[in-house]
């Protein structure tokens, strides 16, 4: 446990920044694992991880010596930081000689995907979340024949994902595995949770009780036509729900998320939230991605807080803009829009702290919603962490390091 880690505004507002305005990146020596883009960044002391997107208009430099990495404005130094640690196991192999990282896309320093399908019906029809290119570039013929990839694959492909976790988590990776796979084809809606106990069978296979246990497993989802599905994702070892809403007031979720809203209206959402409240608790039960930059600061709020009232745990997404998504070239809001957002956020936090399964000071468990957790693309949890430390509280690590 860290006891130098001081987490401060200026640290907060400058994580923002390279939010809201990436950064010319220039790459001196390449870090000891190579230079990955998508490959979080930390900044000294605060131990804050951030995403630096390459922009060219924007007055952020970044230098990378290595794994040193300088910010500057216009040539002036602001912070010293380092890329984030790469997990060694990531480079071996599985038994079959496959490598491991071919078994966990998508992951990043806390999150582990487990994947029953790799294509969103979404995407296949047209009708993608506006932000979203995730497995966009499978709509046609190869999207479609994996939507309806044959059971035998997709309980191979269980098999590498267990076994990748099994090599994390003896090297003493915990964090929040994630049951992934975009809105399945119409065909096999009906099958969900027959997906989900072919991916979550090996798991409890390969990882020992105590381990399996101590692991936040969500299950991001489309909630289920009859809410009581979610008593089999609990029996298949699920421990939480993630029905991502990503964002806040029903007129901008039609627009942004055709697909989601075609599928169910906001409003079944809200309620398959609520109801998996009642059967996988509060909190770390019960999370959803916000993103942030997307609505009016004022309805994002007044969403959040009612959601908050009612037991979810939201994650607030710093938007970023994606190539190939419908909103590319959508500008995402500035660093102080940012700032005061989140510090709204984290008033909110406090407020319902008790409508949570365990005060914010206290959650140390792995998973969302761990107490000084740093993700590369949230800034509202950075700013919780950044008043219990003010408050007299030793911040842990910010993520994973194994």
């Amino acid at each position: 446990m860290s006891t130098k880690r001081v987490i401060t505004k200026e640290d907060i507002h400058l994580k923002a920044r390279l939010l809201s305005e990436g950064a010319k990146v220039t790459v001196n020596k390449p870090p000891a694992n190579g230079y990955n883009p998508f490959r979080a960044m930390v900044l000294n002391g605060s131990d804050l991880a951030t995403l630096v997107r390459q922009e060219p208009y924007t007055r952020l430099e970044v230098q990378v010596n290595g794994d040193d990495v300088e910010f500057l404005d216009c040539g002036k130094h602001l912070a010293y930081g380092r890329m984030q640690e790469w997990f060694s196991w990531r480079d071996g192999n599985l038994s079959n000689g496959r490598p491991v990282n071919a078994a966990v896309i998508g992951m990043n320093q806390d999150i582990i995907n487990i994947h029953y399908s790799y294509s969103c019906d979404n995407n296949n029809t047209g009708r993608s979340c506006k932000f979203c290119f995730f497995f966009a570039d499978q709509h046609v013929g190869v999207g479609q024949e994996l939507a309806k990839m044959p059971v035998k694959k997709i309980e191979a492909l269980a098999q590498e994902q267990a076994e990748a976790v099994k090599i994390a988590t003896d090297a003493g990776w915990r964090g929040t595995l994630v049951v992934i796979g975009g809105l399945v084809a119409p065909e096999r809606r009906s099958q969900v949770a027959d997906l989900v106990d072919i991916v979550m069978d090996p798991l409890r296979e390969q990882l020992s009780p105590e381990v399996f246990n101590e692991l936040h497993i969500t299950a991001n989802l489309y909630p289920p036509d009859d809410f009581k599905e979610m008593e089999r994702w609990k029996a298949a070892g699920i421990n939480s729900t993630e029905f991502d809403l990503e964002v806040m007031h029903p007129d901008y979720f039609k627009a942004i998320c055709p697909g989601k809203c075609a599928t169910y209206p906001l409003d079944y959402w809200l309620a398959a939230q609520e109801a998996s409240v009642e059967i996988f608790g509060p909190g770390r039960g019960t999370t959803s991605f916000i993103l942030m930059g997307l609505e009016p600061m004022n309805l994002m709020l007044e969403g959040v807080e009612e959601r908050m009232s009612k037991g979810v745990y939201p994650n607030m997404l710093v938007y970023q803009p994606v190539p190939g998504a419908d909103m590319f070239r959508m500008p995402g809001p500035n660093a102080d829009w940012l700032v005061e957002a989140s510090e709204k956020i984290a008033d909110l936090y406090f407020k319902y702290e008790d409508k949570f399964d365990m005060p914010l000071a206290k959650d140390h468990r792995p998973g969302y919603t761990r107490m000084g957790r740093s993700q590369y693309i949230l800034l509202a949890g950075d700013e919780v962490a950044r008043r219990l430390y003010e408050q007299g509280h030793e911040l842990p690590e910010a993520y994973p390091v194994c």
